[in-house]
């Protein structure tokens, strides 16, 4: 069947990788999308250790109560993770003092300053009255927010001591961990030109090595369908997208090339027939797939047992590359460079 695979009408092959494309496309980019890692977006991350298994449902219970946006509790063998995005209360104190600094009328900055003393107050033990001045009450606004702050993060620790069951001398058991918008910001922006340089450098790579547009062109795309099948079950599935992800998805591009190169030169480089180094590159290809397949569902199902979240992430990632792969390379790549080696008139076997 293999030795056969790429005897016929082969260009039909193409009909599959382009459909999915569209499809992988609208799940990535459209609905449900993808969704931002806490390194990316910012936020705030919390591993707690634990001698006991965790009530995840009635420790969430309890967090939910906190005015948390975007919370997840996330338990793993000897504790638990939980992440969020901000508190709610906070974060919109926090966006009422950035406008009342910037807001050149004081009856305004009064308006906006008192507002902000509100929100704050509801987090604070000891309400704090707001200075009748404007500019007196917008600096008093930062030590109100730091104690609101402060009292968050007490109130956060105690109920995680609660549902834990952990003692006063357990509670170095809590790390906190927290990323600003800002350095998520920065975060994303370097991870966008790391992967932008490195798929510039493959293409030039590429290209020297074959002087050829066409054959180089279809690694890049090829590489592309591996990297875009990936985000679009990472929709799905709700990974996010994060610093672990990016470096995933590199090592993705690498694996993509390096299979697409061994077709590419075996189809361009190597004597007898299309069909024979088709096939033989298929069984080559098959092989390397197939083991890389099985090292990553081992490592992906180790991850979810022992809930090693980071781990996770990178093997989920790599394993729906790895079966992206697959179609975009014998799917797509292959019946390509076979239509375009026929178009130079190289033999071809019907």
């Amino acid at each position: 069947m293999i030795d056969r695979f790429y005897a016929g009408n082969y260009k039909r092959y193409m009909i599959l990788p382009a459909l999915l494309f569209i499809i992988f496309s609208i799940l990535a980019f459209v609905y449900p999308g993808l969704e931002k890692g806490i390194d990316i977006r910012g936020g705030t991350l919390i591993i707690v250790r634990a001698d006991k298994q965790v009530d995840i449902a009635a420790l969430e219970n309890a967090l939910s109560s906190l005015n948390l946006t975007e919370l997840k509790v996330i338990p793993f063998q000897g504790g638990v993770q939980i992440q969020f995005g901000a508190n709610k209360v906070l974060d919109e104190a926090k966006q009422l003092i950035e406008q009342a600094k910037a807001t050149p009328s004081a009856s305004q900055k009064q308006l906006l300053c008192k507002q902000a003393f509100e929100k704050l107050n509801t987090m604070l033990a000891s309400p704090i009255t707001a200075p009748n001045n404007a500019e007196e009450c917008v600096k008093a606004l930062n030590d109100a927010y730091s104690k609101a702050k402060d009292s968050f993060s007490e109130k956060l620790d105690n109920v995680i001591v609660a549902q834990l069951g952990l003692t006063e001398e357990q509670k170095d058991r809590i790390q906190h961990t927290e990323v600003s918008p800002t350095l998520g910001k920065l975060f994303w922006e370097h991870a966008l030109k790391v992967f932008i340089i490195a798929v510039i450098a493959i293409i030039i790579v590429v290209f020297a090595f074959f002087r050829e547009v066409v054959p180089s062109l279809a690694i890049i795309a090829a590489a592309t369908f591996d990297i875009l099948t990936a985000l679009a079950f990472m929709a799905i599935f709700r990974i996010p997208f994060s610093l672990a992800t990016v470096s995933a998805l590199l090592m993705l591009v690498g694996y993509s090339v390096d299979t697409d190169i061994m077709l590419t030169t075996r189809l361009l480089k190597r004597a007898g027939t299309l069909s024979e180094s088709a096939s033989a590159s298929l069984k080559t290809g098959l092989t390397m797939t197939g083991t890389s397949l099985i090292a990553v569902m081992i490592m992906t199902l180790f991850s979810v047992i022992w809930a090693i979240d980071i781990v996770f992430s990178i093997a989920s990632v790599l394993l729906f590359g790895l079966l992206g792969d697959l179609i975009s390379t014998w799917f797509m790549n292959a019946p390509l460079l076979l239509w375009y080696v026929e178009r130079k008139g190289r033999k071809h076997v019907k």
